[in-house]
């Protein structure tokens, strides 16, 4: 019996799978298949037309272009990333009302913000 390779001459075709694939159960999904339909359109139709149909600023989807490259075709790649801050802000209490809240606290267990706030002459 004689073994042959069926994609004999398509070195990448597993590779090439594997990438689709990834997407399946991506959470962005949705996303990814929008952009990828936005590069694939710009391919065949141009540039402007491209931007008609998808709603994107040019810049945009060039830069959708980039990661793709950038990434060596990895879908995944256009997944939107945290939209969160990178430096998030952080609460700023004075140390001598958070020492007073803490005293009060200890002397009366359970109770509120608003009764700290009523029985503690500081203003708070």
């Amino acid at each position: 019996m004689k073994v042959f390779n069926l994609f004999r001459g398509h070195y990448s075709y597993n590779y090439r799978m594997m990438q689709i694939q990834e997407i399946g159960d991506h959470p962005e999904k949705a996303e990814i298949e929008k952009r990828l339909r936005a590069i694939a359109f710009s391919k065949l139709y141009g540039i402007a037309a491209a931007l008609d149909a998808f709603q994107v600023s040019r810049s945009t989807l060039f830069s959708w272009k980039k990661k793709l490259r950038k990434s060596g075709g990895m879908v995944t790649a256009l997944a939107p990333g945290s939209r969160a801050p990178k430096k998030r802000r952080q609460r700023i209490v004075n140390p001598l009302i958070e020492r007073s809240i803490i005293d009060y606290r200890t002397l009366h267990p359970g109770v509120g913000k608003e009764a700290v706030r009523k029985d503690n002459g500081d203003g708070l």
